[in-house]
């Protein structure tokens, strides 16, 4: 499995997708994806992953967070991404005004 869809499934079970998220492909090189996937409560979310092999970049908007404080989701993803990866994952994340950017270095 790569790295990507990792990242992906991680991102899902944390928001609590009902199922597998659909992960889109952007452009011809497997580097930008997007990634959508619906809750259990029945919301549509949508995130942009892009990256290479040991870092990598989530932008997602703030709507994301309703349920889940954003802090609460970070610590969830680090915990569920060192599970998938058997190590120490860095993250950092940036608030902006459109959403939040987060970079992970496997």
């Amino acid at each position: 499995m790569n790295d990507y869809y990792k990242i992906a499934e991680a991102v899902a079970r944390v928001l609590g997708a009902e199922d597998k998220p659909a992960i889109t492909p952007d452009g011809m090189k497997n580097t930008v994806f997007t990634i959508a996937f619906r809750t259990k409560a029945g919301a549509d979310m949508t995130a942009r992953l892009t990256g290479d092999r040991f870092t990598w970049r989530i932008t997602m908007p703030r709507n994301m967070f309703a349920a889940m404080p954003f802090e609460r989701f970070l610590s969830k993803l680090e915990y569920e991404l060192e599970q998938v990866f058997m190590r120490n994952i860095k993250i950092a994340a940036i608030d902006e005004v459109s959403g939040y950017q987060i970079t992970l270095t496997l």
